[in-house]
């Protein structure tokens, strides 16, 4: 489930972000299996992700890149 989570909350801001992106061209978001009309009702609501928060969760994002790096080089 975190795996699609964290893509939701930055492709709310982030439309660019290649997970994000990555998610809609295999529709795997309920987004792209709705009507345009149907969005504001039932799709994915990104209104939480104002820009506040994107700048809170890109500093989480580069957290877990470090942190990624330091277990991989710990593992060699």
């Amino acid at each position: 489930m975190t795996l699609l989570l964290f893509p939701m909350a930055v492709g709310g801001y982030e439309q660019d972000y290649i997970a994000y992106r990555l998610l809609v061209r295999d529709k795997m978001l309920v987004d792209c299996h709705l009507k345009p009309e149907d969005l504001p009702m039932r799709g994915i609501k990104y209104s939480c992700f104002d820009q506040s928060s994107a700048l809170g969760l890109a500093e989480v994002q580069l957290k877990m890149v470090a942190r990624t790096i330091e277990l991989s080089a710990k593992a060699r």
